[in-house]
């Protein structure tokens, strides 16, 4: 969902070939506004589904066993989103799915979501063998668990009104 300039194109990408060697058949679908980008993935498991309205992302989620949150590895790009953290990273922690995570934890979201292990994480080949070991539905239950947790601590409605009253406050 979203945003795939700054390299996420090529980190979905990257992911979905070490997923597919893995598998026999994994589908990646893409929402997103940025068919340009999108249609530089050219992998027969990869789908451009085009955009989707934020009022409709938690019932598309419904519909995946996974989904997952890819930054850029390239320190180009790395530079530039490094103090930001995704818009998209909340959605997923409730999405009662399991998250899979590529990029660098360089990288803000992709450093929140490991640091609070509530991610499959894979950075590089280097890693996915660890990845492949631990993609199972025990850990993906721990995840999700994990996930849910961190989201209502967070970043639920609560949390958020709280932080926005202490934000208008100190104002």
């Amino acid at each position: 969902f979203g945003n795939l300039d700054l390299g996420r194109n090529k980190a979905l990408k990257t992911i979905s070939e070490f997923l597919n060697n893995k598998f026999s058949r994994v589908d990646i679908d893409i929402f997103s506004s940025q068919e340009k980008y999108a249609n530089k993935i050219k992998n027969k498991n990869v789908k451009y589904k085009g955009f989707a309205l934020s009022q409709d992302l938690t019932e598309i989620i419904k519909q995946y066993d996974a989904v997952i949150c890819c930054e850029s590895i390239r320190k180009r790009n790395v530079a530039k989103t490094r103090f930001s953290i995704s818009t998209k990273v909340s959605l997923l922690l409730s999405s009662s799915k399991p998250i899979i995570c590529f990029g660098s934890t360089d990288s803000e979201s992709i450093r929140y979501l490991v640091d609070n292990k509530v991610c499959f994480y894979i950075n590089s080949y280097k890693n996915s063998e660890e990845f492949f070991s631990d993609f199972n539905e025990t850990k993906s239950k721990e995840i999700i668990s994990n996930s849910f947790q961190l989201f209502e601590k967070n970043h639920s409605l609560e949390k958020s009104q709280k932080n926005f009253g202490k934000f208008i406050e100190e104002l």
